[in-house]
């Protein structure tokens, strides 16, 4: 069964705070994590890592962000992690979720911003940039909160694709400073927003 957005989005951010990776760490293959389904819903390709029902490609690394960790929520629902040092040594990182649409894209957005506010007691912030010019069909928020006694800017960028989302979700601690703002902004306009869905199944 898959988690809600509530559940998703508050899964990651605890599985990130804690994520501490070396300074000299070279970059491993990615650490799999299953809350639901199986791991079967993805396949894992040196440090590229392939979403199967979606037909969707993770990149070994987008800007100078390497691809760390993967996680399976349920049937088709999955997301990656990309972190230069991980989230528990105050870097900026950025989670990618691949989902089937269930509704409209407005929907989703009102949804999102409501789980973040939510989570992260926060207030809206002028954007720090544009849509890449891949993403200009979809939606975008940056905030500014709260979470565990940590201050951040955070926020979101989701686009439709057919019949599946594809939502990126970035936080940057204020530890990582205006450093950390243009490597997330670098990485997010370098993701691959134009994607095409696998055609859905006639079975």
């Amino acid at each position: 069964m898959k988690l809600g957005a509530i559940p998703r989005l508050i899964v990651a951010l605890l599985l990130l705070l804690v994520f501490s990776i070396p300074h000299s760490a070279a970059v491993a293959q990615p650490t799999l994590v299953v809350l639901g389904g199986d791991a079967d819903q993805v396949s894992i390709s040196g440090n590229e890592v392939r979403h199967k029902a979606a037909n969707f490609l993770f990149p070994e690394q987008i800007g100078d962000m390497p691809l760390r960790k993967v996680t399976i929520y349920g049937s088709a629902d999955a997301s990656v992690d990309y972190t230069l040092r991980g989230g528990g040594n105050g870097d900026a990182w950025i989670t990618f979720y691949v989902y089937p649409a269930q509704h409209a894209l407005a929907e989703e957005v009102a949804t999102i911003q409501s789980d973040l506010i939510g989570a992260w007691s926060a207030t809206r912030l002028p954007s720090a940039t544009a849509l890449p010019p891949s993403a200009a069909d979809g939606r975008s928020g940056w905030f500014k909160g709260q979470y565990e006694g940590k201050s951040a800017t955070t926020g979101y960028i989701v686009v439709q694709r057919g019949h599946g989302f594809l939502m990126a979700r970035y936080t940057i601690p204020d530890v990582a400073g205006q450093e950390g703002i243009e490597r997330t902004i670098r990485a997010l306009n370098a993701a691959p927003w134009n994607w095409t869905p696998a055609p859905r199944s006639s079975a």
